[in-house]
């Protein structure tokens, strides 16, 4: 999906500097005015031949420079979790392409625990409560996987750099009850210590802060040219893009900010086994 995106900008930069409009371009090659939104919107992938066709109409002749976005139009099409395109929204499966091309992820939960952290029955619990009336158990099943999977993909060896600020309230909401709760907050305790993994926790003391609107994720990728994204989420796998920098200014600057009112990363597993402790009483 970040070769996508950057073939999408690539090609609008190129019409843009030749001052065309997206109609002018689609009317020179005998196109509709939708199949060039469609790929500069990154909704649709382009052909080898169109994409040939449209860097003729740019004239971009460097040989070099047509093959190398060529060669990013051909890895662009190739994503994972292809198999659960039928079962998750269009924007989460567009988030996951994004997630996997990531080298820091930087998210904030005031709910629940993370995705990538969540045990399996926790998240079957999650899911199974989001789901729509026409939802079946098979597509229920298959999300879950899917979810597994991602875990997979985030937590091996050479993934990403995660960074999760949870609000206490994450820790405290018994999901799918005390004993699968006990469970998940065990799991937890896994990750102590892991140089890859930071987990902070916001106290109920630390009163009101930015991120009681709700949960968002900021993703950074290796090259320069590719600049961070921002991802709202929302109910049964929502999420809404924003790739404006300065808005993703102002997600970053809100991670930083509830960084600082959060407890060090040093401290998480001594405010997990208190919640343990609280919830075993309960």
């Amino acid at each position: 999906m970040i070769l996508r995106r950057r073939l999408r900008i690539a090609l609008r930069n190129a019409r843009i500097s030749l001052g065309e409009s997206q109609k002018d371009v689609a009317e020179a090659l005998d196109w509709s005015p939708s199949k060039l939104l469609r790929i500069e919107a990154g909704s649709s992938n382009i052909s080898t031949v169109d994409l040939r066709s449209l860097l003729a109409h740019y004239n971009i002749t460097s040989s070099e420079r047509v093959e190398e976005l060529v060669t990013m139009a051909r890895f662009a099409r190739r994503q994972l979790f292809n198999s659960y395109s039928d079962v998750l929204k269009t924007q989460y499966f567009t988030y996951l392409q994004y997630e996997t091309a990531a080298t820091v992820i930087r998210s904030f939960q005031p709910l629940l625990i993370p995705g990538p952290l969540q045990t399996r029955e926790y998240a079957e619990s999650i899911l199974k409560l989001a789901h729509r009336p026409f939802d079946t158990e098979e597509v229920i099943d298959r999300r879950l996987q899917a979810r597994m999977e991602r875990q997979e993909v985030l937590l091996k060896d050479d993934g990403p750099e995660l960074f999760f600020i949870l609000d206490e309230a994450a820790l405290s909401r018994h999901i799918g009850g005390k004993d699968v709760m006990l469970r998940q907050l065990e799991h937890l305790l896994i990750f102590d210590g892991k140089p890859e993994v930071h987990i902070q926790v916001l106290p109920f003391g630390r009163g009101e802060h930015s991120g009681l609107f709700g949960s968002f994720i900021v993703l950074e990728f290796p090259a320069p040219e590719d600049e961070p994204i921002a991802f709202l989420e929302g109910h049964l796998d929502d999420v809404i893009l924003r790739e404006d920098p300065e808005d993703v200014a102002l997600y970053m600057e809100k991670f930083w900010s509830l960084e600082g009112l959060a407890s060090p990363a040093g401290e998480t597993s001594t405010a997990v086994l208190a919640t343990m402790d609280r919830i075993r009483r309960s």
